[in-house]
């Protein structure tokens, strides 16, 4: 149920967005958009630094082969 609410958060905020862009608010709008994708980005990749050295554990293990 958490995610089904998440999601229609980020879609009544995508409508905010759209709201205040056609009202000539353009900042806020920017400003609602520029906080979505932060969050999106940081579902996508939760730990960037962990993702990063599980890439580098992986190349050491094909160099030692």
């Amino acid at each position: 149920m958490g995610k089904l609410k998440e999601f229609r958060e980020k879609i009544d905020n995508l409508f905010m967005a759209i709201t205040y862009a056609e009202a000539g608010c353009v900042d806020m709008a920017r400003e609602l958009l520029k906080k979505e994708q932060k969050s999106i980005y940081k579902r996508l990749i939760p730990h960037p630094v962990s993702q990063k050295k599980l890439l580098f554990e992986s190349a050491k293990r094909k160099v030692k082969r």
